[in-house]
């Protein structure tokens, strides 16, 4: 049987975006993000689910990769159509879903944000409270600095269009939700249920549960997707041992977790140079 130690990933390929380093600090859930398309997996069953979540009443959703800015090369993950106007985008989404942990010592304080958190591309969140989080400072925050940096660098080439709406989405493997993701899902219930005929009491109660049950049903996704990486990688890596740990139960099975899911498909990546 093959041991390894628990302070270093068994990959011993090269680790995307670390070159030949290897993540000591995640150790053997490093293989949650670095075998194979494990990441792409991940990363995937989020746009999956929150274009299917969002889709509805007023909003029209479309997973595909678009470049808000023509002049920078960074794109986003869904946009997001009104049925009033198909042809201009209400908001784009940009995922991120980090394999990071927050460290025992980690004790977050509340900010207001405000235009110096780089809200340039999400004024709407302006004088909203969030942790300040390794998950905010991952996920959300260098997004958020991409971004405004994106929005400055056409100002400067004489772009004096009006910025897009761009919200980044954070996650980890774990299931966790970074602060501004959550008010990113209130922002896309208040547009969801905006011609409901509802009386104000239910119509809150209507928003606060569709926020309940997308942040339920993510974190499900996340989940059994990371724990399918995590196991497929282990069962490439070690196949004796695998079969010895693993011979019965529920880990026996290395067939992907949306093998009944036809409708679930994979973000349209556009390769084009911006």
């Amino acid at each position: 049987m093959v041991v390894y130690k628990i302070c270093l990933c068994p990959n011993d390929n090269p680790h995307r975006g670390r070159g030949t380093t290897r993540a000591k600090g995640k150790g053997g859930r490093c293989l949650n993000t670095c075998f194979r398309n494990n990441q792409n997996l991940i990363h995937d069953s989020v746009v999956t689910h929150l274009t299917k979540a969002v889709h509805g009443g007023d909003l029209r959703v479309f997973k595909q990769e678009h470049q808000p800015f023509p002049l920078c090369n960074k794109r986003t993950d869904i946009t997001v159509k009104s049925l009033n106007d198909l042809s201009k985008a209400v908001c784009y989404f940009d995922a991120t879903v980090t394999n990071k942990t927050a460290k025992r010592s980690d004790r977050p304080k509340s900010i207001k944000l405000s235009d110096k958190n780089h809200t340039d591309c999400c004024p709407q969140m302006n004088g909203s409270y969030v942790r300040d989080s390794y998950l905010y400072q991952a996920s959300t925050l260098t997004k958020n600095l991409l971004y405004a940096g994106a929005r400055k660098h056409n100002y400067n080439n004489g772009d004096r269009s009006p910025a897009p709406t761009i919200y980044p989405f954070g996650m980890n493997t774990q299931g966790g939700f970074c602060d501004f993701a959550v008010l990113t899902l209130k922002q896309m219930a208040n547009k969801k249920f905006k011609h409901s005929f509802a009386t104000k009491r239910k119509l809150d109660w209507l928003k606060a549960q569709w926020v309940n049950e997308t942040c339920r049903d993510l974190q499900a996704k996340v989940i059994k997707t990371a724990a399918f990486c995590h196991n497929r990688a282990l069962h490439d890596l070690f196949p004796r041992s695998y079969r010895l740990l693993f011979s019965t139960g529920s880990f026996n099975s290395i067939t992907s977790p949306f093998s009944n899911e036809p409708d679930v498909q994979r973000v349209q990546r556009d390769r084009s140079e911006g």
